[in-house]
């Protein structure tokens, strides 16, 4: 799908990935609702963003499972380093 979820302050917004233009939230449904509790902070993409230019691809998909399933950036990346030192 194009687009990505992502909370603001006052909500969810979809995030157009080619675009960047946001779009207003839909009317809250079991899905949304789903979305929101998965969605990741805009200060932690940005984080996420920069953090890419030092890990692998791989590195970086653990990461964003484990924040999607609620961990902090920080518990995400020791789950990551410690999975990639497995194998």
């Amino acid at each position: 799908m194009p687009y990505q979820t992502i909370k603001v302050k006052s909500g969810v917004k979809n995030v157009n990935k080619k675009t960047g233009k946001a779009t207003s939230k839909k009317p809250m449904t079991k899905d949304n609702a789903e979305k929101q509790k998965k969605a990741i902070a805009i200060s932690e993409s940005e984080r996420l963003k920069e953090h890419s230019k030092h890990h692998t691809a791989k590195h970086m998909k653990i990461m964003r499972e484990e924040m999607k399933k609620g961990a902090s950036f920080d518990k995400a990346h020791k789950k990551a380093m410690k999975d990639e030192k497995k194998k």
